[in-house]
């Protein structure tokens, strides 16, 4: 298991932005898993989701005016519940409410 890493669950609207926090995370020695990197051509995306999120210690939620639930954002709030219920202190949940120039909020 990896403790260093930290999974990033984003709408595809928001790459450039989650590829900031993900620059960030990496000055700071941390390891971000983000799709575009992380995925293999070819992994079944579900799974890769729920193995990505196993191999983390966090999953970090960026929810912005955008993002809107296609299945997958269910999905992967249950590996996150299902992690934090298993390792306790061992896994955070995190989500970032960003707001757009309005201040309208995810």
């Amino acid at each position: 298991m990896a403790y260093n890493r930290i999974f990033l669950s984003h709408k595809g609207v928001n790459k450039d932005l989650v590829r900031e926090y993900r620059d960030v995370l990496l000055a700071t020695g941390l390891r971000p898993w983000l799709d575009e990197s992380d995925l293999s051509a070819g992994q079944a995306l579900v799974h890769a989701l729920g193995e990505g999120m196993a191999n983390s210690c966090a999953a970090v939620f960026f929810v912005t005016p955008e993002y809107e639930d296609k299945g997958y954002l269910r999905s992967e709030i249950d590996d996150a519940l299902a992690q934090k219920v298993a390792r306790g202190d061992g896994f955070a949940i995190i989500t970032l409410a960003i707001t757009d120039n309005h201040g309208n909020r995810g």
